[in-house]
């Protein structure tokens, strides 16, 4: 069985009319071997809440959740004849 690499990026924005902040998570889902892996399920869970969000990677391998509230998430990406990818304390913090 092959394993899932994810490669991902955080940005974070102020929202002063709120007086709240949110961030992104945003990456691309690969195997061992660099090539893209279409169609992956990818999950985002606030670790405070427990909230989750879920979205399946582009023809690209990539996807992208925008406007997440700051704090720490733990991502998981999973496709068919791969292992689980799992990364804890991915953390979106305010500028």
């Amino acid at each position: 069985m092959q394993r899932l690499f994810v490669l991902f990026a955080l940005a974070v924005a102020a929202a002063n009319l709120m007086a709240q902040s949110t961030g992104a998570i945003v990456g691309v889902v690969q195997d061992r071997s660099g090539a893209v892996v279409p169609g992956a399920e990818v999950t985002v869970t606030s670790e405070l809440t427990g909230l989750k969000h879920t979205t399946a990677a582009d023809d690209a391998g990539r996807f992208s959740f925008p406007r997440l509230p700051v704090g720490s998430y733990r991502l998981e990406a999973a496709q068919q004849g791969f292992r689980q990818f799992v990364a804890d304390g991915i953390r979106l913090d305010s500028v």
